[in-house]
């Protein structure tokens, strides 16, 4: 689950106590109506969580990418790579995979949300923008400019309040 921990930006904190759950086997007996197994529901929707069995010393582990649609996943067999859920260019061909299980939807959990009011007057607005700017390429000075939390005010910070301007906070 590390791959899909990093893609959700949770770093190593998609784990058990995050999710519930310690492995696609496992996450299938808990997440109840939540899973959709593959015989009922084979093409899932962009962005779910396939999860497959796994072989040999990989089996109780087992293995979970993120849909991209059409047929295609990205996970993490030693690099990330792109694989299709079936057929000959399909995952399954792959040593350690298994067979497709189903998918499920990512927990509501592993969804950042960032505070880009910045300045705390209820709007994300260019005066947000301005403070980022202000500290950029600095170690947190400003905690609240470094929107994503990595320690370093940059382009992401600022990219992340762009993608939040006109909001409105109670």
């Amino acid at each position: 689950m590390r791959f899909v921990s990093q893609a959700y930006g949770l770093g190593e904190n998609v784990n058990p106590k995050t999710t519930g759950w310690s492995s696609p086997n496992d996450a299938i007996s808990k997440l109840g109506d939540k899973f959709y197994p593959a015989d009922k529901s084979y093409n899932p929707p962009r962005g779910a969580l396939v999860l497959f069995s796994a072989l040999g010393e990989y089996e109780p582990y087992g293995h979970i990418g993120i849909h991209l649609g059409n047929g295609k996943m990205i996970h993490a067999y030693v690099t990330p790579r792109v694989n299709d859920l079936a057929g000959e260019g399909g995952i399954e061909q792959l040593s350690t995979i298994g067979s497709y299980l189903g998918w499920t939807y990512p927990p509501k959990e592993w969804f950042v949300v960032y505070d880009c009011d910045v300045n705390s007057d209820g709007v994300v607005n260019i005066l947000d923008l301005l403070i980022v700017a202000k500290s950029f390429g600095k170690d947190v000075n400003n905690a609240k400019a470094d929107v994503n939390k990595d320690g370093i005010v940059d382009a992401l910070d600022l990219n992340i309040v762009g993608q939040h301007l006109g909001e409105v906070y109670k």
